[in-house]
C-alpha cells in the first residue's frame, strides 16, 4: 500500500542527506532505519568516568 506524508522541506532535505549518509534505496528504508535506531537502547554511561573516587557519606546527613 502506497501512502502520501506532507512534511515540511527542511523535513525533506535531511530525509534526503540521511538517505544519502546510509545510502538506503528509498524513504520508506530511511524512515524504518531512523525508527528502529530510536528503539535501541540507549548507551550506558555507566564507567564513563573511571577515575571518580567512591562515594563516601557523610558523617552528618545534610537533610536531618
Amino acid at each position: 500500500m502506497t501512502t502520501t506524508v506532507a512534511i515540511q522541506e527542511k523535513t525533506l532535505e535531511m530525509l534526503e542527506a540521511f538517505k544519502d549518509e546510509t545510502k538506503a534505496k528509498s524513504f520508506d528504508e530511511v524512515i524504518n532505519k531512523l525508527l528502529l535506531q530510536s528503539k535501541k537502547s540507549k548507551k550506558s554511561y555507566f564507567g564513563a568516568i573511571p577515575n571518580l573516587g567512591k562515594f563516601k557519606r557523610e558523617e552528618i546527613d545534610r537533610l536531618a
